[in-house]
């Protein structure tokens, strides 16, 4: 039986050892590949990082008006309005750039947007409201008279309504009573 178990110590030590063995080598496997942050791979650093309203004022800067996306419309409505003392907050992104995008749809030109949303802040019109605009006064009944006007601004031909004289009209004068006599039957009145 002393045979027996020195055999039994023979094989627990071999399990040991080779328990020991397959242990070190996880650890070694581990130490090469280990789940995390650190070991994931790098993206390299092949062009730096530029943000949208970046890339906007270096079109505006150059005068590159024709190269506008929605984006940039977007962020030169707030611009005007802020260069004017109107706090304009963009709500919805996606909304406004719609509406240039549907501007741009019914024929007008970058440059043509352009002008009516400098007319709406830089101008002296007066018929809208300079504090309560949005973008989707652009597309609403008001868009042709703000194109009509952003025309004759841009040719330095606009008169605000409040500097047009208007003629006198004959029917405002005021009447006399005693002017007109009406004679019923007997009596005059």
């Amino acid at each position: 039986m002393i045979r027996d178990l020195s055999k039994v110590q023979d094989l627990v030590k071999n399990f040991y050892n080779s328990r020991a063995e397959i242990q070190k080598m996880q650890n070694d496997k581990q130490k090469e590949f280990k789940v995390g942050w650190e070991n994931v791979r790098k993206r390299e650093k092949t062009r730096t990082k530029t943000s949208f309203y970046d890339k906007y004022k270096a079109k505006l800067e150059n005068g590159n008006i024709d190269k506008f996306s929605t984006r940039d419309f977007m962020y030169f409505f707030r611009d005007t309005a802020n260069s004017v003392g109107i706090k304009y907050v963009i709500a919805n992104i996606k909304k406004d750039m719609r509406v240039y995008k549907l501007l741009k749809e019914r024929g007008y030109t970058n440059e043509e947007i352009y002008n009516m949303i400098r007319f709406l802040f830089l101008s002296e019109q007066d018929y809208l409201d300079k504090k309560t605009l949005q973008p989707t006064i652009l597309l609403s009944g008001w868009c042709n008279k703000i194109y009509q006007d952003s025309q004759d601004w841009v040719n330095n031909e606009y008169v605000p309504t409040k500097k047009k004289k208007f003629s006198q009209r004959e029917w405002n004068k005021e009447v006399n009573n005693n002017d007109y006599e009406v004679s019923i039957g007997e009596w005059d009145f």
